[in-house]
């Protein structure tokens, strides 16, 4: 596929990344893209944890407000991210904004897919994980299990999208604008 040959991994390879870094596997991308990809990843990571965390009712008000602003400043970490990986692959694959496209478009942009790749991969190593848990009963652990190949069959399909508009694509025969999140954190930058 010509996309490969332009620096845009497949989403097996995506995959690859996403699974180094929850194996605590030493992942070092020589490229741009792949590094994006491995950051936006470790980010929705970082998310999922402060999420888990800021739903103790123990917690005192000041350090929801803590945990609230540390989700929010990944977020916006989050949204750049998607973008930058939407604007590198646009650049690689030379993609040019038209207006109306003409050709296969799809709803969303490879940074957005590769997003939805990542949290995939978590719900499923978490929900997993739980199943691993020593004090996970039986029917806990064949309820993880089903949950857990439903997520897979998402993945797939959401990795069958990513593959199909990622050939378009290269081949010229789709188009993509590249998304701008717009999300307001306070920034003085906007």
């Amino acid at each position: 596929m010509a996309a490969e040959r332009q620096g845009i991994p497949l989403a097996g390879e995506v995959q690859s990344i996403f699974i180094a870094q929850l194996d605590m596997t030493k992942v070092e991308p020589l490229d741009e893209f792949a590094r994006a990809i491995a950051d936006l990843h470790a980010c929705n990571l970082f998310q999922w944890q402060r999420e888990s965390e800021i739903r103790d009712p123990g917690l005192e008000a000041s350090e929801v407000v803590q945990l609230k602003s540390d989700i929010d400043r990944s977020n916006k970490q989050r949204s750049r991210l998607i973008e930058r990986l939407d604007e590198v692959g646009a650049a690689r694959l030379r993609l040019v904004a038209t207006g109306v496209p003409d050709g296969y478009i799809n709803s969303e942009t490879i940074g957005q897919l590769v997003d939805r790749l990542s949290i995939l991969t978590l719900k499923i190593f978490f929900v997993r994980s739980r199943a691993d848990q020593d004090d996970a009963s039986y029917r806990l652990r064949a309820s993880c299990e089903a949950h857990a190949c439903q997520l897979e069959k998402q993945r797939l399909y959401v990795a069958a999208c990513y593959d199909r508009f990622l050939q378009h694509l290269s081949r010229g025969s789709g188009s993509m604008l590249v998304s701008r999140q717009f999300k307001f954190y306070e920034d003085a930058d906007l």
